[in-house]
């Protein structure tokens, strides 16, 4: 994220504040930006933490029943009462995700721990199974297209000495060596229209594989998160 999406995002989310106050905050930050410099874009950006953490803190400052007493600063609105400024960090705590962050706490770890050895014995040899289907679906889709391509490799190679045999029988045997010539430039021509053929395949379906790689990489982590994030809930 750049500073004109951190930005952009920001206002989007301040949208239900009055105008007024909405400009006072786009303006403060914009200058915030301006005094980092455009080289420093990323560490403003990080030093500005989570935008929904931000828009939060801001709007809580615009509450009615909420007395402001502080000013808007590089990380937030921050009110010099003490009492506000604890029910402002509460608040931007739970502005993503409407509570609290749970964490991985020990006793979460344990239990999530507990609970993967439990369901190992089932879903292990399922997963298993899952990915081993997988993998030969992709294998076979691999063999498929490493068979193609070097069919096109070997009709060009092949069009390649039959040229070279056409070329060198033109003044015993000009007409065959016509025929063997023309033969040559088809074989080369279709091998190299597959090789294209199979090159811009592989731009096609390599990203959505890659993709499909870490997104599976990533998947235990989420559950990990969702099974604590379901832990933590039970517990309080």
């Amino acid at each position: 994220m750049n500073r004109v999406e951190y930005m952009k995002e920001l206002e989007a989310l301040l949208a239900d504040i009055p105008a007024d106050e909405r400009e006072d905050a786009i303006n403060y930050y914009n200058d915030y930006f301006d005094e980092g410099g455009a080289e420093n874009e990323e560490e403003t950006i990080e030093a500005l933490g989570d935008v929904h953490k931000l828009a939060a803190s801001i709007k809580l400052a615009n509450k009615e029943d909420y007395v402001s007493e502080g000013e808007f600063t590089e990380t937030g609105y921050h009110d010099l009462n003490e009492e506000n400024s604890k029910k402002m960090d509460d608040y931007g705590e739970v502005a993503v995700t409407g509570r609290k962050s749970s964490g991985f706490t020990p006793a979460t770890l344990i239990i999530i721990a507990l609970l993967a050895i439990c369901a190992l014995p089932i879903l292990g040899p399922v997963i298993l199974g899952i990915l081993g289907v997988l993998f030969g679906i992709v294998a076979a889709i691999a063999g498929v297209l490493v068979a193609i391509f070097a069919i096109g490799i070997a009709g060009i190679v092949a069009g390649v000495l039959v040229l070279l045999a056409g070329i060198s029988g033109i003044i015993s045997y000009p007409m065959g060596a016509v025929f063997t010539i023309g033969a040559a430039f088809l074989s080369i021509s279709i091998g190299m229209l597959i090789l294209v053929a199979m090159v811009n395949l592989f731009k096609v379906i390599i990203p959505p594989i890659i993709r499909a790689v870490v997104a599976a990489v990533k998947l235990p982590v989420k559950w990990l998160r969702s099974l604590s994030d379901w832990v933590a809930a039970k517990r309080g």
